[in-house]
């Protein structure tokens, strides 16, 4: 819950405090709880080396992108910030992306239980990262160059 109440506006100096200690538990959370206990758990993952690797790579990039949110918002960077922490946010759902695929895959592709755990190990947080990286180009490439146009003049 801490991750999902980031991204409202902020409208106040209250509203900033708020995040900010939202912010520190989720990203304390991540960093000593969530990638810990995630790594020893990818080493003896089912799947073979294969999915090992997917959960071993996943939580490396998810504490990655969290670890660089937070070294950008202490420089000042709030876009840059932005733009990891939702990235980190997007790899902190992908255990959901996870279950729902596994759900849908296991009840209508026909496929075997490992193929799929294989499968979905990439999957989840591939299409995550997917989803996150469409959302940062959008709102922060596409925006920005839609704002910064000058209008033209009516005939």
């Amino acid at each position: 819950m801490a991750g999902f109440t980031q991204f409202f506006n902020i409208q106040n100096k209250k509203d900033l405090k708020i995040h900010k200690i939202a912010g520190k538990i989720y990203f304390f959370n991540i960093v000593f709880i969530n990638f810990p206990t995630a790594f020893i758990l990818a080493v003896y993952a089912n799947g073979g080396v294969c999915a090992k690797t997917a959960f071993i790579s996943l939580d490396l990039i998810w504490l990655t992108t969290t670890l660089l949110a937070f070294y950008w918002i202490k420089k000042g960077n709030l876009i840059k910030h932005q733009k990891y922490i939702f990235r980190s946010y997007a790899l902190t759902l992908s255990a959901l992306t996870f279950r729902i695929s596994k759900y849908f895959l296991s009840n209508f592709s026909g496929w075997d239980n490992e193929t799929i755990y294989i499968f979905d190990a990439w999957f989840a947080f591939l299409f995550n990262l997917l989803i996150a990286e469409i959302y940062i180009y959008i709102k922060f490439t596409l925006q920005s160059n839609i704002l910064s146009k000058p209008k033209q003049k009516q005939l």
